[in-house]
């Protein structure tokens, strides 16, 4: 685990500095990558998926695993390659474990898999017209659902350590990195339970009103 964090310049001095620091970082990323008037122009999505993302999987990085393999380096450059390692999970968990893996069984959560029916004429709409890809593109289904698992993540993730005190994996004693991967593992089974009977149900409904249609869900 990282040194306990200390202020380098006193209270309130240090806060004060970070705070307008980490707005300036904030507005400038927020505007090249996500503002209509910017050179990206991603928003709402994919900026948001990846930025909620981000949280999440820096949640893993450091809750869980306690930096690991980075806790001995010194700043700035722990923070740099945390970051980059950072973004590259995330791309993983996105494109291949979300659109991949559980995008077998759910559409809803694979933009691939969506845009792909959506380009053989096989969404339908209720007035029976198929769906375009340009308008299912626009619909960021599939982004929205993943946000909606990592909404469920910041409390399903978390409350194993600040509630149950990281048990029952941390009573064991295991080092890391097989302490924080065995909570990633537990937490993610229980973030998958929840999420499948909270909002796998609301998905299933949103495309039989929607679309008028289940194929969101890869069901007949």
């Amino acid at each position: 685990m990282a040194g306990e964090l200390r202020p380098r310049w006193g209270q309130p001095l240090t806060g004060i500095i970070s705070f307008i620091a980490f707005f300036l970082i904030a507005w400038l990323t927020w505007y090249i990558f996500s503002d209509p008037r910017g050179p990206v122009a991603t928003f709402p999505y994919p900026f948001v998926l990846y930025l909620a993302m981000m949280i999440l999987v820096g949640l893993w990085q450091h809750m869980f695993l306690g930096d690991w393999p980075f806790q001995g380096m010194s700043q700035p450059a722990r923070g740099i390659v945390q970051t980059i390692v950072n973004l590259i999970v995330v791309w993983f968990v996105i494109h291949v474990v979300f659109y991949r893996v559980l995008g077998l069984g759910f559409n809803f959560l694979s933009q691939s898999n969506l845009n792909a029916l959506a380009a053989a004429g096989q969404a339908i709409l209720p007035d029976g017209k198929t769906m375009d890809l340009a308008k299912m593109q626009a619909s960021h289904f599939a982004e929205s659902a993943v946000v909606c698992f990592v909404l469920i993540g910041f409390f399903s993730y978390p409350f194993v350590t600040i509630l149950f005190g990281k048990w029952p994996i941390r009573p064991s004693d295991l080092p890391q990195p097989q302490a924080g991967l065995a909570e990633i593992g537990w937490c993610s089974l229980l973030t998958l339970f929840f999420y499948t009977v909270l909002i796998v149900p609301f998905w299933g409904l949103v495309f039989g009103k929607m679309l008028g249609t289940s194929f969101g869900i890869n069901l007949p």
